[in-house]
């Protein structure tokens, strides 16, 4: 199992690895905006405080529309990214 850590809304919810963050959010009502959930309009970008290394690698579509220096501060886009396994916490970016 997998924990996801929606800090902008202080909320907490364990997930099964694999899970999409994208519809962990909607699940658990967390104020992560969303705006096309195809990586294009960034409406999504989300920090990550912790755990980076527990999530899928980032896609081409996050550095177009992120820029690859956001992505090295720790910037992603939540309609994309999957939570592997471990904790990770974000903040709405």
């Amino acid at each position: 199992m997998a924990e996801i850590v929606f800090e902008s809304d202080n909320i907490s919810k364990e997930v099964p690895d694999g899970s999409k963050i994208a519809t962990v959010a909607d699940e658990v009502q967390a104020s992560l905006p969303f705006g096309c959930r195809e990586a294009s309009c960034g409406a999504c970008k989300l920090l990550v405080l912790e755990g980076m290394e527990n999530l899928e690698d980032v896609i081409d579509d996050e550095i177009d529309v992120l820029g690859q220096g956001k992505i090295d501060e720790g910037y992603r886009l939540g309609c994309q990214i999957i939570i592997k396994s471990g904790k990770v916490v974000i903040r709405n970016g």
